[in-house]
Order: C-alpha cells, then structure tokens, then sequence
C-alpha cells in the first residue's frame, strides 16, 4: 500500500486487484512518514505531524481491510443473522445462532388432524436423534472487546427473524423508552400454520454476583418486558420485520 502525506492524508491498500482508500487525518495535517520496524514495533511506520508530533504507529492484526471502511474482525461463538445499535446504552444487539443439546418441543395440542399430528412426531424424532440442535440466543455484545455481556435463549424450535432498537411510548404517562424488539417465527411445516413471536427487552446495567474487589460491580444485561405470540389466522405468521413509528411498535408479520 501507499501512504500520501499533506493537508489531508490518506492511506491506499491495494489488495486483490482493488484499490481501497482511508483517510488518515485524526491527527490533522501529515508532513512525513517512513517505515519502521524493530522488535518493539514490528513492520510499523513513523509519521510527523504538522504541529511537530511525531508518531510510532503499527496497523492493527485485527483490522481488515477488505471493505470499505476499516474494520475490526472477531470470531464468533456462532452465526450472527441480524444486528442493531443501542445508542443509549452503546452496546450491539444481535440474533446468533449455535448448536446446543437437543431440547424436547413442547407437546402438540389434543384433537388435531391425525395426518398432521404423524407428522409432528415424525419430526420430533428426527430432530431427537442427532441430539443437538440450532438454537437462536439474543446477545448483547460490546462493541469495544466483542465480550457477550448478557444472552438470552429462544423457545426449542424458534427461528429468529428480526431485531432493532425501538423507541416505545407509554401509553399510561406518555414516557419514551429505548427498548430492543426481536421478532421470531416456530415453522413446523405445511401441516401446520407458522406462529411468530414479538419481545421486548429493556436494556439495564445489572449486578455481578460475587465480584472481585477491584473489579466492576455492575455490566449491562436485559429484562424481558414483554413477550406477544401471533397465531391463528388473520394475524398470524412470522414476526420478519420490527421498527417504530411514532411511539408504537412496527412489525411486519406473514406466514
């Protein structure tokens, strides 16, 4: 790559046959710059500003720069679906899914079709025999470390669709709450109508039992405030899209 010095620097990597290009003023005008190395400073670069500072720099292991803007790249215990910003409380919300053992789906209501409850058997038990499953987990992550603050489990069987920072007014003293909305669906195939799932979770700083001294006390985590199921017809299906508008809360739902 190539650094360009002056008024207003930048930086140009050329990777993959594509050009991308950063600027590099935080520190205001670049006068000078060469490359560095040592045992301290491993392939790093020395640059001077325009005020006389002069800065011994290395570019980061962790940041990638395959896309447009500079990015920091974290392994996850999972795969991230969807993910949205809490301002207020600056953590990331995000839908992940893993493999955890196999949990029992909860039993099929009596009097139904006897073709459909065949079915529902059939696929309790190919599910069952594997012994794990793909569990969807609602995680609050720092955007700082990438650390899982605080998770939350779906129902056995629950597929989740949607998430994003809403902002929910109370219907009793008009009071705005930030509040993070997940939107889920429990798919059990054609013989049976897909039900989706609305929460709401409020976002709060909660106690670390048994903290060490020196240590913090308190991290973010979430309550559930409330949960609405969307079954039967009309109005039910998948919960695929959240938003507000105005003080309610927005959902797209179908089957």
């Amino acid at each position: 790559g190539y650094f360009v010095t002056g008024d207003k620097p930048f930086v140009v990597f050329l990777k993959m046959g594509q050009a991308r290009i950063y600027s590099a003023w935080k520190d205001g005008p670049i006068t000078s710059f060469t490359n560095f190395h040592n045992v301290n400073c491993k392939h790093g670069f020395v640059c001077a500003s325009q005020t006389g500072q002069v800065y011994v720099c290395n570019l980061n292991s962790t940041i990638s720069t395959t896309f447009s803007w500079c990015a920091k790249l974290k392994a996850m215990d999972g795969t991230v679906h969807k993910i949205t910003y809490s301002a207020e409380t600056r953590v990331l919300a995000a839908l992940v899914s893993k493999k955890i053992p196999y949990r029992p789906r909860k039993p099929e209501a009596g009097g139904g079709d006897a073709h459909a409850t065949n079915v529902y058997a059939a696929q309790e038990a190919s599910l069952a025999t594997p012994g794990v499953e793909e569990a969807y987990e609602v995680q609050l992550i720092s955007p700082e470390t990438f650390e899982v603050l605080w998770s939350h489990t779906l129902d056995s069987g629950e597929v989740g669709l949607s998430i994003s920072s809403v902002y929910i007014k109370n219907q009793t003293d008009q009071a705005v709450s930030s509040l993070i909305a997940v939107g889920s669906a429990i798919p059990r195939g054609e013989d049976y109508p897909c039900r989706g799932v609305g929460r709401l979770f409020k976002i709060e700083k909660q106690d670390i039992p048994n903290a060490e001294v020196g240590q913090p006390s308190v991290k973010w985590g979430a309550n559930l405030i409330t949960r609405k199921d969307f079954k039967g017809s009309p109005g039910g299906g998948g919960v695929h899209i959240v938003s507000c508008l105005d003080g309610f809360l927005l959902a797209g739902i179908g089957m």
